[in-house]
């Protein structure tokens, strides 16, 4: 879509208008540089309908939570595995 390529990407104002496969759209990141004036101006105004959202493989396994949550999370587990990293050598 705004890859000019398939990508992952979540849905928003873009996608839906655009479609999710759009012919005749510069390669990346020719595509992008072409949204950068609507991408701007909805961001400045919390929106991002015209953001480039793109997703991995394992974007379902995704949860909501807040950013305070996931940094000591991320933390407790990485802590863990370089733990685990010492037992083993």
């Amino acid at each position: 879509m705004i890859t000019g390529r398939p990508a992952r990407v979540f849905v928003n104002r873009i996608v839906l208008e655009v479609g999710p496969l759009a012919t005749g759209v510069p390669s990346f990141p020719l595509g992008q540089v072409a949204l950068e004036p609507l991408r701007t101006k909805a961001e400045s105004q919390s929106s991002a309908d015209f953001s480039g959202l793109y997703a991995g493989q394992a974007a379902a396994l995704g949860q909501e939570l807040p950013a305070s949550e996931l940094t000591l999370k991320l933390a407790a587990e990485a802590l863990q595995r370089l733990g685990a990293l010492g037992r083993a050598g």
